[in-house]
């Protein structure tokens, strides 16, 4: 299994702050696209992805991460 983690940047609603993580992993669950949980990371809130697991497969699963991400972020723009 291949885990990635992740954390919003410090300018952002999803910052490394205690709820960052949480904050980001909600964001993206909404998507329904995808799905990751919140962790900590040396101290810092974080967001957890497993990329290679018996129930993933496809290459076109990063297209799918990427509109996520990318989707999130707009929304982040656009209310933020």
């Amino acid at each position: 299994m291949n885990i990635v983690l992740f954390r919003g940047s410090s300018k952002s609603l999803f910052s490394s702050n205690e709820d960052g993580g949480a904050k980001l992993s909600a964001a993206i669950n909404a998507t329904r696209k995808m799905y990751v949980t919140a962790t900590k990371w040396r101290g810092q809130s974080a967001v957890r992805l497993a990329v290679s697991n018996w129930r993933s497969g496809g290459e076109g699963e990063l297209e799918i991460i990427k509109e996520v991400l990318t989707e999130v972020a707009g929304d982040v723009t656009t209310h933020a």
